[in-house]
């Protein structure tokens, strides 16, 4: 699968093959075209091996050497021959080749060479003519050829008479069908050509080339030596059954080094220009393989298509103050500050709730002695900004399994006991954990589970009747109700058991309807273990109180903690559905009418509830407090596209709590900003939230020199078989080991798969390893997940995850959360956040398009230990092939650090088509916060109230000079007469469409098509 080269088809097709071919004519007709296909500079396919590289300080006493071995077999199934190739050049210009294949040596002297050389080697009507191609299409003529054809040499590079066992062999195809022709008779004979090219680039310094390139197998007769021209360069060789075949088309173990004397390589792993650092290889180019330094000697470089390396990934720096030290400190400072500031706060209450999160978090995190220093600074400025109600935004940055989710979370729970402790709280979403992806939701709401388990227990304990209360809002948050005659299927959750440690929580439901509507029956959810032994097997107070696992319950009573994503918050503020909005808002401080049998939320003085009928009025209204905290986690994500109409969703969301709870235009809330791969975090924070940029405080953690765990890197690239096909059989190696055909096959293959299992024991133990795979596409998660599966015969368990399994990802998730899989193959839904603490092997299947995407990938892998990574490249996608040459930007932080920061990635608020969809979706919230907005909405436009049509009032409302000041605070852009142009068209467009639309929502949704989804701006 790897360390071989395939035959040139561009020379194979003009030297060799018995027909042209179609795409040999017309690259014919075009030099350009053919130069392109052989330029070993561009070329990414699989039949050239070399490198090119810079030397400064060369005179005439230096020298380079360069070396190239293979091998390539001459009888069925395991005999082959090694050829060795050097090179040895100096600063003279002289050049000496020696090239030995199994003992037979020939060797090439030239002087004052100052033109390219090309040594061909092997037939001449073979190699000679490539030769003399590649001399012509690029070089121009000028080359110097050597031609090595001699009757001995061809002999040592052509198939032998007889097995090692004096078998007779075959070989296939054949000219003829029905033909078979023998070893006796015939033979395959290896042709290729070695390129080099010795060039001044400036005074004291040379470009030196060399490139071994396989030209294809020739099929001759074995006495005569006369070529047998077919239509395939590709040959099989046999002994008994033909279906047993093995390839003598490839050159194999292909590897090779470059060594230099008394001259200096110009070459680096980064540079600067105009002040800015650039990481990545220059000076040196490998072609068709890594280029990696040798410790011993130093001025040596080791060529292959794979490497093996390993990365230390260094600890963060921790407080010299353990846990408790580090809260009390926290609270002085608080208090020393808040009296300069002028912030009245209640000693005696904040005191109690740091003791409250101090207690909760050593029993939800015992293993932790210590808070990082990033978190302990953290802690103490955002709660003092909390504290003292100042709106800004934080940035949080921590390489992946860093810590940022603790780093926001303790302020805003310590902020949430006081205020409960001290009186203060009114009741309703304090604040929104913005994720950009549902599995990220799911995964960090273990977390937050099992922290506020502890702090209600904590509260329970201490005789407050208050609790801390968190809910999960997004596109598969359950209802409380189901059609007539069906029952709620019982969930489970993504929340360890805080008790036994073993089960996981499920959303069950009761036994019976609560009430039966005359469409919906109504059932009431529990949340319980489903470990049977549990005590909290049985539906348990607190965990009821303090969980909101349903829609109704999380309108009827919006939680402290509120998890949500950027196209559910979108979805609410849009009124895109008809039986939650726009009664939903509550989230945000809306008042509404609550059924108290199904909890569904009434953005009017409804007398009977529609989904259950149960009478309401005035006595079920209820109004609440609004969000001051957002969270933006694993922010970068939200780029290009997605990025800037999420911003534009952010300030939309501020104006909404500015406009229902009445603030004023200069209140906004908290932001936290958090990811590990930000490229330039200050800047990204003030494209996402809009603030300036004094108003964004930057809070990152620094890495010790002490190394805690490491990655263990392995390069791959496979030019024979394909891609999917050698990471089908990695997972093969991981969980069977060598098929037992192979095995039996040979004592060398048998040693080897020994070797292999021991080596897995040493790894593993008895457990299986538990591997996460990353593929770019749906199509190459199923396409892997079928190689995979075949090959281990159901032998591991191993299942995909993309959005080919819509509601099934969950299951996945949880699945191999606990370990029912082996293995998981997934698209980047899981790149972000998501913590499998199991995961000890990866894989990265052709590479993303940004280095962020793989450094959030490879943080999946190994985030409590050791792990071992497979980088797999596709040789034909120059993505894979820019970051096979730069393989170190993968494995080595500091050089991935800096290829972050450069990446040019940004939020564009003043997009001109983003300005426009959010412009039109701002007209659309505008109505859905209005007072009345459920009859605006869902009536018809011919109903009066107060006295006047619907029509009428959003007439009044769709051409009023407010709808433009809204859209003005609601977007912040620069370019905002566009902005309020837009508008203005939309809310006539909404007002023509009612023309001939009953209510407003089906005139909205002829429109809304293309403004549902935040993700594209097609």
């Amino acid at each position: 699968h790897i360390s071989t080269l395939s035959p040139d088809n561009a020379l194979a097709e003009r030297v060799y093959l018995r027909k042209p071919t179609i795409s040999q004519l017309d690259q014919d007709l075009d030099p350009e075209v053919l130069a392109d296909l052989l330029d070993p500079y561009r070329i990414r396919g699989h039949g050239v091996f070399g490198i090119v590289g810079t030397f400064r300080e060369w005179k005439d006493e230096s020298e380079l050497l360069f070396g190239a071995s293979f091998y390539y077999r001459v009888a069925p199934p395991l005999d082959f021959r090694r050829c060795l190739i050097n090179i040895r050049c100096d600063g003279e210009g002289n050049l000496h080749a020696e090239i030995n294949m199994g003992g037979l040596v020939r060797s090439v002297t030239v002087s004052n060479l100052t033109a390219p050389l090309l040594i061909a080697v092997g037939i001449k009507e073979i190699a000679g003519r490539a030769a003399e191609i590649l001399n012509q299409s690029l070089y121009g003529g000028t080359a110097h050829i050597e031609y090595l054809d001699d009757p001995d040499l061809l002999d040592s590079l052509s198939t032998n008479e007889y097995t090692s066992d004096g078998r007779i062999f075959y070989i296939y195809p054949t000219p003829r069908r029905r033909q078979q022709i023998s070893s006796t008779n015939y033979r395959i004979t290896q042709n290729f050509v070695i390129e080099t090219l010795i060039e001044k680039v400036e005074e004291n310094s040379i470009r030196a080339t060399f490139v071994l390139r396989y030209v294809c197998p020739v099929l001759t007769e074995r006495n005569t030596g006369r070529i047998i021209r077919t239509n395939s360069p590709y040959f099989f060789v046999y002994a008994d059954r033909r279906y047993e075949r093995w390839s003598v088309h490839h050159l194999m173990e292909v590897d090779g080094f470059l060594r230099w004397n008394r001259c200096r390589p110009t070459w680096a792993w980064s540079r600067s220009i105009d002040d800015r650092e650039i990481a990545g290889l220059h000076g040196l180019m490998p072609i068709g393989c890594i280029a990696t330094e040798e410790e011993h000697p130093l001025n040596r470089l080791l060529l292959r298509d794979w490497n093996i390396d390993i990365e230390e990934i260094p600890e963060i720096e921790r407080s010299p103050r353990d846990i408790e030290e580090s809260f009390t400190e926290t609270v002085n400072f608080i208090l020393s500050r808040a009296e300069s500031v002028g912030v009245l706060v209640d000693e005696e209450s904040l005191r109690e709730a740091v003791s409250v999160v101090c207690a909760a978090f050593k029993r939800a995190f015992p293993e932790v002695r210590s808070l990082y220093l990033f978190q302990e600074k953290s802690l103490r400025e955002s709660l003092l900004s909390l504290l003292s109600e100042k709106s800004k935004a934080i940035v949080l940055q921590a390489r992946t399994a860093g810590g940022k989710t603790l780093a926001f979370l303790l302020p805003i729970l310590i902020w949430i006991a006081y205020l409960k402790i001290s009186g203060k709280e009114e009741p309703g979403v304090k604040a929104i954990l913005m994720y950009p992806t549902t599995a990220l939701q799911n995964d960090q709401s273990r977390i937050i589970f099992t922290f506020l388990w502890h702090m209600n227990a904590e509260l329970s304990s201490r005789g407050y009747g208050t609790i801390i209360s968190m809910g999960i809002l997004q596109r598969y948050t359950p209802r409380r109700y189901v059609q007539i005659g069906h029952m709620p299927q019982q969930r489970e959750l993504r929340l360890k058991c805080p008790v036994c440690q073993v089960g996981r929580m499920v959303l069950d439901w009761s036994s019976e309807p609560l009430r039966e509507g005359d469409e919906y029956w109504v059932f009431r959810e529990q949340i319980i273990c489903a470990n049977g032994h549990c005590k909290l097997s049985s539906p348990d107070p607190l965990i009821q109180r303090m969980c909101r696992m349903t829609r109704e319950a999380i309108y009827e009573s919006p939680p402290d903690l509120l998890i949500a994503n950027p196209d559910i918050i979108n979805a609410r503020l849009n009124a895109l559905s008809k039986i939650d909005d726009p009664g939903s808002l509550t989230i945000l401080g809306k008042e509404a009418r609550i059924c108290p049998t199904c909890g569904m939320p009434h953005a009017y003085p409804a007398r009977k509830c529609k989904i259950c009928g149960e009478r309401l009025s005035s006595q079920n209204d209820k109004r609440f407090s609004y969000p001051k905290v957002i969270v933006i986690d694993e922010a970068h994500q939200m780029r290009g596209a997605f990025g800037a109409q999420a911003s534009h969703l952010l300030t939309r969301l501020e104006e909404s709590i500015r406009f229902i709870n009445n603030l004023s235009s200069r209140w906004r809330p908290l932001y936290f900003v958090s990811s590990a791969t930000l490229n330039d975090p200050i800047m990204r924070a003030v494209e996402l939230t809009a603030f300036e940029r004094e108003k964004v405080q930057l809070i990152s953690a620094q890495p010790t020199g002490r190394v805690t765990t490491y990655r263990v890197h392995v390069f791959l690239m496979p030019k024979v078989y394909s891609p999917e096909a050698t990471a089908a059989r990695i997972f093969e190696c991981l969980y069977v080991g060598v098929p037992s055909t192979m095995v039996q096959a040979s004592d060398v293959v048998q040693s080897i798969n020994e070797r292999l299992q021991r080596a897995k024991q040493r790894a593993f133990g008895t457990a299986s390893p538990a591997t996460l795979a990353f593929a770019n596409t749906i199509a190459e998660v199923n396409v892997l997940l079928g190689f995979t599966r075949r090959l281990t015969s159901g032998q591991a368990r191993i299942d995909g995850h993309s959005t080919d399994y819509a509601e099934d990802r969950r299951e996945k998730e949880d699945g191999f959360s606990r370990g029912d899989y082996d293995a998981l193959i997934a698209t980047s839904g899981l790149e972000v956040g998501v913590d499998f603490d199991r995961v000890n092997v990866g894989m990265i299947y052709r590479m993303p398009f940004y280095i962020t995407d793989y450094t959030q990938r490879i943080g999946r892998i190994g985030r409590r230990q050791h792990c071992l990574i497979f980088n797999i490249f596709v040789p034909d996608s120059p993505v894979d092939y820019f970051y096979f040459r730069n393989w170190k930007l993968l494995c080595d932080g500091n050089l991935r650090d800096t290829s972050m920061r450069n990446e040019a990635y940004r939020v564009d608020r003043n997009n001109i088509e983003t300005i426009r969809r959010s412009a039109r979706r701002a007209v659309i919230d505008f109505i859905t916060i209005q007072p009345e907005a459920e009859y605006l909405l869902h009536e018809s436009v011919h109903r009066r109230i107060r006295n006047r049509t619907i029509f009428d009032a959003l007439q009044s409302l769709l051409t009023s000079q407010q709808l433009l000041h809204y859209v003005r605070n609601a977007l912040r852009v620069e370019r905002i007469a566009e902005a309020t142009g837009e508008a203005q068209r939309f809310a006539q467009v909404l007002l023509q469409s009612l023309q001939v639309h009953r209510t407003l929502m089906d005139a909205i949704k002829v429109h809304i098509v293309g403004l549902k989804s935040l993700r594209t701006a097609e």
